[in-house]
């Protein structure tokens, strides 16, 4: 029995012994300690689910990257990336326009790392009733007036746009064309800008179609000549009445053209200077609407 009674004993302080160890080198030879994963960055995540509650995101103060302060033991922390650790902020939340402040959640993939301190905490953030509104598209130019193009008009006239209530208010629609450019294009897309000179989150915003075709009206100048001309006539001058008309149509069709030509080939009075013509049929350029006369009057003056 004493043999079985000291056999039993040392298998126990075998297995004390073993724990002992197993704790000194646990706590000693790899400790519990605490490190800094600098730089994780921040995911906003719920816009969808915010949408579909009829809410928009208008904007938020909160960071990009924070830093987070993990605690475990040496080993793991040894192991541990920056992947590991992911940072959100969830707006699905949110069940109402206003003021918000939404926590940082954060989710570490090795079980046995505990978090203990983050740089940022919380996201301050805004939101609004979420609308849809069509918004008129305005037209500025660039080098019209030399080319006698003016009465710009988009077609649609208006853009269909989705966004903050409060945000749109502010936003105004426009297309700039540049008749400098080598080259002018009938389709020109629009552009979004806040009138009154605020920030805002342009990814909060979306345009249904955000092209529109572009037509003007032209005044071009009458140029009528004199075909079939007495040999001993020189033409120094003629003046047409009217001295211009208007056509219209796209601003490819427009630039194609530089006058309304017409010519004249008969002559009513060639005995003195100026001879009058009668109604000449004037040409205009394809693919245009003619806003003026068809036919104009001349009057030619030569030697």
């Amino acid at each position: 029995m004493d043999k079985k009674i000291k056999r039993h004993i040392t298998q126990i302080v075998c297995v004390l012994c073993a724990v002992a160890l197993w704790l000194y080198v646990n706590y000693t030879e790899d400790p519990e300690m605490q490190v800094w994963m600098r730089n994780i960055p921040v995911s906003y995540i719920g816009m969808t689910a915010l949408s579909e509650q009829g809410l928009a995101f208008v904007e938020a103060d909160g960071p990009t990257e924070i830093n987070v302060k993990v605690e475990g033991r040496r080993s793991v922390l040894h192991r541990l990336q920056d992947t590991d650790i992911r940072a959100t902020v969830d707006y699905s939340t949110l069940g109402s326009a206003g003021n918000h402040t939404l926590p940082i959640s954060i989710a570490v993939a090795q079980n046995d790392v505990r978090v203990t301190k983050l740089s940022d905490t919380t996201v301050n953030c805004r939101t609004d009733v979420l609308v849809t509104v069509d918004k008129t598209v305005g037209i500025t130019s660039s080098g019209a007036e030399q080319l006698g193009i003016h009465d710009l008009t988009a077609y649609p006239s208006t853009v269909r746009v989705t966004g903050p209530e409060s945000v749109l208010s502010h936003l105004a629609a426009s297309v700039h064309i540049n008749f400098s450019s080598d080259s002018v294009s009938d389709t020109h897309t629009v552009v979004l800008s806040d009138r009154l000179g605020d920030t805002f989150a342009r990814d909060s915003v979306t345009m249904q179609s955000d092209t529109v075709t572009i037509t003007a009206t032209r005044s071009l100048p009458v140029d009528i000549e004199a075909a079939n001309c007495p040999e001993n006539l020189t033409i120094t001058k003629v003046v047409c009445d009217p001295e211009t008309v208007n056509v219209r149509g796209t601003l490819t069709a427009l630039l194609a053209a530089d006058s309304a030509p017409g010519t004249y080939d008969a002559w009513m009075d060639f005995s003195h200077s100026p001879a009058s013509s009668g109604q000449v049929p004037l040409i205009y350029p394809r693919n245009v609407e003619v806003l003026g006369p068809a036919f104009a009057s001349a009057q030619f003056y030569f030697e």
